[in-house]
């Protein structure tokens, strides 16, 4: 860290020639300043450093007086003795802070500094000299780096990074940093700094260098990943955590096998319980960070974990919560379930958009599930500019809906007032086949869209009262709407009705679903359901992540931000914004079938 000092006396001598000529009458000052001169070539340090410190003191207006401060510490620091060598230094510097000896001088401080073991500021004082654009920069960046590898400490080295941010050493200090954190094995954490580093410095030196660290943490971690899955192993639920499980499974032996990565699965009990599953979390985050987390089974449990995803930044995928907004808590949530939110939005713009509907209706029940589907297809409705022609929420366990239809019909009627005064006899909207007036309260009102969000088991009530009510219209179900119950109901009544099927639909003629099952079978013996599907799915989601090098949280958040339309076992997968799955599925009855319409 010494090897400038020939070229500083030339300096020196250089400066003293210029001094001399220029105050010629100051003979005895200058006879003393080239005796301290002649001892500190001699290497009679401790005499240069005595002649010097006098002559600050016998010439204080002198030109040379700069120079004979600076002589005055490098003489103590060719002494070694660097406990006096620093203070004087620092002297220097605050006496004559635009002198051109300022770099040299931060330059032997640090020196100093290194050889009294205070490395984090003799570190400070290499910065100081990177900074300046001399022919020292090369030597200080030199001693800067030999310090920050293998001397100092992870604080100290981002001490020192927040200290010269925006500065020429911090390229130096950041790339450190990342070699740090690899040789503690902190790989994650590398890829965030990588990021971070190539942002702040495209054009780096180290470019090359921390690809290659990048590389290495990578294959590191794609040996190590580990995914906690939340579900509830023992208590009322345990059935559907264990079949959830089971398609995770297999979708890790595919990933091991694709992909070469051994994925490990933790298991964490939720029971069913939030405080149960926060406290399971929370557990194991403190002995590692896992890929991701899967889970939790229920919304109450997801909402609660959610919190800790969002404080860890881990990315969380839920199978099969499907509280409306529960993505919206985090940008490290994500949901596979259609909400019914997302359901309601669906129908309304199949209805208006393929089906060109323009008048609508709704009957909901009165709690916050149809109070919040009759908001979301009431919004649309309006945004689409079509005609709501009434609204209804009816309390539960309600049997007679006939008040509820006759207010809905009102306003359609009322335009029908207007129309058959002008109608003739032969106009069967108005006339029977008699000829004869048909009775007001029986006109057939046509509404082309209506939207019962009711629950199965209350379908064989409603339904048919809407027929018997004179209400001629195509019914839109809701994610309430389980396929096997309503198939019960008379054909007549559920022709042609347009509806997202509930949880535990699965399109069996889908080939992704076909694959899916064939494998599931090979492997547990057993049909399998729409749990395993989502399980499957959830895992194959960071598969895929992993397969694009996402092997970080961070990273694969990234990645599970910009799914869209992957073709899942359970359902088609496309995340919004905010992390919810909006690729609902639309059915059809269809006599005695039912069609997928999308």
């Amino acid at each position: 860290m010494d090897n400038k000092l020939g070229k500083i006396i030339v300096l020196i001598s250089v400066l003293t020639l210029c001094s001399a000529i220029a105050h010629a009458d100051e003979t005895i000052a200058d006879q003393r300043y080239e005796l301290g001169l002649g001892a500190f070539r001699d290497g009679a340090y401790d005499e240069a450093h005595e002649i010097f410190a006098y002559y600050t003191q016998l010439a204080e207006k002198s030109d040379l007086l700069p120079v004979a401060y600076y002589m005055k510490a490098l003489s103590s620091y060719k002494s070694n003795n660097w406990e006096k060598a620093n203070p004087e230094f620092r002297e220097f510097i605050s006496k004559f802070p635009s002198h051109s000896l300022i770099p040299y001088a931060h330059f032997y401080i640090g020196n100093s500094l290194y050889y009294l073991n205070n490395f984090y500021e003799s570190a400070v004082r290499f910065c100081y000299v990177v900074g300046f654009k001399n022919e020292l920069r090369k030597d200080a960046a030199a001693s800067l780096e030999r310090l920050l590898w293998g001397y100092l400490t992870f604080d100290e080295l981002t001490s020192l990074k927040r200290r010269f941010s925006g500065e020429i050493p911090e390229e130096i200090i950041h790339y450190y940093i990342i070699k740090y954190l690899q040789h503690q094995g902190k790989l994650a954490k590398i890829l965030d700094e990588v990021e971070n580093f190539k942002e702040l410095f495209p054009n780096s030196r180290y470019i090359s260098k921390v690809d290659a660290l990048v590389s290495q943490a990578q294959k590191q971690l794609k040996d190590q990943i580990s995914v906690l899955v939340v579900l509830p192993f023992s208590g009322d639920y345990a059935d559907y955590g264990s079949k959830i499980l089971n398609g995770l499974q297999l979708a890790k032996e595919e990933c091991s096998s694709t992909v070469g990565t051994n994925i490990r699965i933790i298991e964490c009990d939720s029971k069913g319980d939030p405080l149960v599953a926060v406290q399971g979390v929370k557990k194991e985050l403190e002995s590692g960070v896992p890929l991701a987390i899967i889970g939790p089974l229920l919304s109450e449990s997801a909402v609660a974990v959610a919190m800790l995803a969002d404080k860890h930044q881990i990315p969380m995928i839920t199978p099969t919560a499907s509280r409306d907004d529960l993505s919206e808590v985090s940008p490290f949530v994500f949901q596979l379930a259609i909400t019914p939110k997302i359901c309601g939005e669906a129908l309304a713009e199949y209805s208006i958009d393929s089906l060109h509907d323009s008048t609508f209706a709704i009957l909901a029940p009165d709690d916050q599930y149809g109070r919040n589907m009759t908001d979301v297809f009431q919004r649309r409705i309006e945004e689409k500019d079509r005609e709501l022609v009434g609204v209804k929420l009816y309390p539960e366990g309600k049997v007679d809906f006939t008040s509820d239809f006759i207010d809905i019909k009102e306003p359609v009627l009322k335009k029908m007032d207007l129309l058959v005064a002008e109608a003739d006899t032969t106009d069967s909207t108005f006339y029977d086949d008699k000829f004869e007036l048909i009775p007001r309260k029986e006109w057939i009102v046509n509404i082309d869209a209506f939207f019962l969000p009711a629950y199965s088991d209350e379908l064989p009530t409603i339904l048919p009262q809407i027929p018997f009510n004179y209400i001629s219209t195509r019914v839109f179900g809701a994610n309430g709407w389980n396929v096997d119950e309503i198939k019960k109901i008379d054909k007549v009544y559920i022709d042609n009705a347009i509806f997202v099927p509930d949880d535990f639909f699965v399109d069996k003629n889908s080939r992704n679903w076909y694959n899916f099952a064939r494998k599931y079978q090979e492997k547990y013996k057993l049909e399998p359901g729409k749990f395993e599907a989502l399980g499957y799915d959830a895992l194959k989601l960071v598969c895929d992540g992993i397969k694009k090098e996402a092997v970080h949280p961070m990273l694969l958040k990234d990645h599970l931000s910009g799914v869209h339309d992957f073709k899942g076992a359970a359902q088609n997968v496309d995340f919004n914004e905010y992390g919810a799955n909006t690729s609902a599925t639309i059915l059809k009855f269809d006599r005695d079938h039912v069609v997928k319409l999308n």
